[in-house]
């Protein structure tokens, strides 16, 4: 069985790649133990470190890589995750359009009907629905996604939006505050599962949060393996 970091070396971490002091580090480590500690990670081996680190799988909206899978042929390559969480974690890309079947560039779509059961129409022709190829992927992927310690979802996506895709009825928003599908499919499959948009990552709080509970989220899984 492989032996993860625990929380103190998390802290450690945290703080050499994060400057930014927060409640959930000084908890983790007294700061008077930080220039103590911090060099003997590098230097050599502590008792508390394992023999062997994999890297937590952290799953993450394929555009925020820079790969050119948007409706319009483009990408959103977002610094923070490409750098520094490609740093920390093995990202694997998922974008739930491309892997359903539909092409790039192809119209783009939006969620629309219903808040609690949104459709996914066609942006600028309403005749187009691809409701059912998503909620087809929907219902699958997530189960082949159990490895996953974290997710990093795109904002405002018809598919990957947390609580920032907006719902249309007709030419009306209704709401800019849903979820996408395949972001409900995950969240509610994997409901303790660390998750966040790529804007919450602009935050220092936030982002150092975020990693915090991914390294937390491999440790008790693996306990409970």
């Amino acid at each position: 069985m492989t032996v993860y970091l625990n929380s103190r070396c998390i802290a450690v971490f945290l703080i050499q790649v994060f400057p930014v002091e927060t409640r959930h580090t000084r908890m983790l480590l007294p700061r008077e133990g930080i220039r103590t500690l911090a060099p003997a990670v590098t230097a050599r081996p502590l008792p508390w470190l394992p023999m062997r680190y994999d890297k937590p799988i952290v799953g993450v909206s394929r555009c925020l890589l820079g790969h050119k899978v948007r409706y319009d042929g483009d990408s959103k390559a977002h610094a923070i995750v490409i750098d520094q969480l490609g740093a920390l974690f093995e990202l694997v890309p998922v974008c739930p359009e491309v892997e359903a079947g539909l092409t790039v560039p192809r119209p783009a779509v939006q969620l629309s009907g219903s808040i609690d059961n949104p459709s996914v129409t066609g942006r600028d022709d309403p005749e187009l629905d691809v409701t059912g190829l998503m909620l087809a992927y929907c219902n699958a992927r997530p189960a082949e996604l159990k490895q996953l310690c974290g997710f990093v979802f795109k904002s405002r996506s018809p598919s990957c939006g947390l609580d920032s895709t907006p719902v249309f009825v007709g030419h009306n928003c209704i709401t800019e505050h849903s979820r996408g599908l395949f972001a409900r499919a995950m969240t509610g499959l994997y409901p303790q599962l660390p998750v966040i948009e790529e804007t919450g990552l602009e935050s220092d709080n936030q982002r150092a949060r975020f990693i915090q509970r991914i390294y937390s989220y491999m440790e008790n899984n693996l306990q409970d393996a």
